[in-house]
């Protein structure tokens, strides 16, 4: 039961120091969160356009559409996971449309 409080106390701790508000549909960001491979922690990345958010304040997810290798990738990321480093905002495009799932076909990134 402790080790529970604890991670709620994190949790509000990253809520209240990363405050994602300015995160938009359209966006193309990196990113960076933490991975154990091998008993070693690797620092990964994830680079796509968001073409969706959901919900609000701690629940707040995101989804990603990404492009590797010429396969595409459509992530659903929680934004407070603990193991999110940073969210690094590459571009800012200006979009009219409440959902990008138009973009499947386009060549965003």
């Amino acid at each position: 039961m402790k080790n529970y409080l604890k991670n709620i106390k994190n949790i509000y701790s990253i809520y209240k120091k990363n405050n994602f508000n300015n995160l938009k549909i359209g966006d193309i960001i990196n990113i960076y969160y933490k991975t154990i491979e091998n008993k070693k922690e690797i620092i990964k990345k994830i680079n796509g356009i968001i073409i969706g958010i959901q919900n609000k304040n701690l629940g707040k997810t995101i989804t990603i559409y990404s492009n590797y290798n010429n396969i595409k990738i459509k992530y659903i990321i929680p934004i407070y996971f603990l193991d999110i480093i940073k969210i690094k905002i590459k571009i800012n495009i200006k979009n009219t449309k409440a959902k990008l799932y138009f973009s499947y076909n386009k060549k965003y990134i």
